[in-house]
């Protein structure tokens, strides 16, 4: 079943439940390729690799984080959206 739900600030957040022992998060940004124009090009590229960095008072990156409890972590940027 989906269970789609809009939160105060805004963010959509779209929930599929599934009688597995595994959990998927994919969250989806609304820049891509075509935001961009002539003198500005990779921003959104760049916020995907944002979301790889250090944050300040959590040991490791996000990325370390979810790898270190076996988890997978990845994130791509297409024409319409950036995502993780």
């Amino acid at each position: 079943m989906v269970h789609i739900s809009r939160l105060g600030n805004g963010l959509t957040v779209i929930t599929h439940y599934m009688p597995i022992d595994v959990i998927a998060i994919y969250m989806f940004y609304n820049v891509g390729a075509k935001n961009e124009y002539p003198g500005i090009f990779g921003g959104s590229h760049l916020v995907e690799h944002m979301l790889f960095r250090r944050i300040e008072g959590i040991k490791g990156s996000v990325d370390e984080l979810i790898e270190g409890v076996g988890g997978y972590f990845n994130g791509f940027t297409n024409y319409d959206y950036t995502a993780t």
